[in-house]
Order: C-alpha cells, then structure tokens, then sequence
C-alpha cells in the first residue's frame, strides 16, 4: 500500500532520440523569446556542457552550418550561449530571424532539423549542417533522401557581411570574414574562422 498522492508528473520522451534535431521554435510574436531548441543527441554532437557557445555559418546557397565556439581551432571569440537547463536552447531574436528569412521558413509551426557532418572543408573544425529533418530520411531538393548536404561554406563572408547590413547589424571584420557578436548580430564567419594557415 502506498500512501498519498501519486505523482501526475510524466517523463517527457524526446520524439526523435537517434536523430541529432535542432528545433526552431514557433514565434510566439512581440514580447515572446525566439528559441532554437537542441536534443540530447544534438548536445552530443556538438559536445555541448554548461558554459558552451554556439556559431552559425551561412552559404550563399541558403545553406546553415553550427559549430560548438570552444573548439582548438576556432577564432570566434563570442558566440551565442546555451543554456544550462535542458532541454538545452539557444535563445536569439536576431540569429533567429536571419535563419527564418535565409530558409523561408513558416514560423507558425516548429521547424525540425537533423545535424549531419559537413562535407565540406571545414579545416580540421566539427562543423555540422542544419538539413530539413524528414522522418526516414532528409529532404535534398524536394526529394527524401539520405545524404549529406551539399551546400558550400567556402567564401561567402562577402554574402554574410552583406545580409548583415541589410539587417542593421554591425558585423565585427577580420581577415578570416565576418564575425558577430552573441549579443547585437548574427553570428557567422567565414568557415567558422578556422585557422587554416
């Protein structure tokens, strides 16, 4: 027999634990956080602990890269925070509305992203690709397929230096591209930065 009341609390199941998902939250509008949301096997990926920093990459193409900031290798000497509490988030109006206008996406709803290595030359750095999360597989121009990304990250600090005025953000300029702050831009650079010399 035991006594009072039992527990109504359920342990909430993550949907897609094989699956590194970044989610893009809904935009809850004026006054509401704008939030990415990362999965446990995300965090792995990306090696994520209390204190990690996260830096988003951008190609021409449309394409989005993420890479943990704490890395050997990398130059970014900011990046946008985790939060300690789980699930683990990254919580950035501007970051997240870049990606939504970048990817055309609808921000009524969740928008579900699997993390696969990138194939590019990411110069020694783990550097992954944010793809359109499928069940069963991942969608590469309109068909489910699975495969990696085949979106260039190479040369596109002119593109994001660009967007970021067009955005009124006053990205930091140095000879590895365009580097932003956690706090006041979208954070991109030219292959993360990477110390290629």
């Amino acid at each position: 027999m035991n006594f009072g009341i039992p527990s109504q609390r359920k342990v909430k199941q993550e949907a897609y634990p094989n699956n590194a998902i970044v989610t893009i939250g809904v935009d809850g509008g004026k006054g509401k956080s704008r939030q990415l949301t990362l999965n446990k096997r995300a965090c792995e990926l990306l090696k994520i602990t209390d204190g990690s920093r996260l830096a988003f990459a951008f190609s021409p193409e449309g394409g989005v890269a993420i890479a943990n900031t704490e890395q050997p290798g990398m130059d970014i000497k900011d990046g946008m925070r985790v939060t300690k509490s789980k699930p683990r988030k990254v919580s950035d109006k501007k970051t997240y509305n870049y990606i939504a206008k970048l990817l055309d996406l609808d921000t009524s709803v969740e928008n579900l992203f699997e993390l696969q290595a990138t194939i590019e030359d990411a110069g020694g750095l783990e550097v992954f690709d944010m793809l359109p999360f499928i069940e069963g597989g991942l969608e590469v121009d309109g068909e489910i397929e699975q495969a990696s990304a085949e979106k260039s990250f190479a040369s596109f600090s002119t593109f994001v230096e660009e967007e970021n005025v067009k955005l009124g953000h006053d990205p930091i300029t140095s000879d590895k591209g365009s580097v932003s702050g956690a706090d006041n831009s979208v954070s991109a650079a030219h292959s993360f930065g990477a110390n290629n010399d």
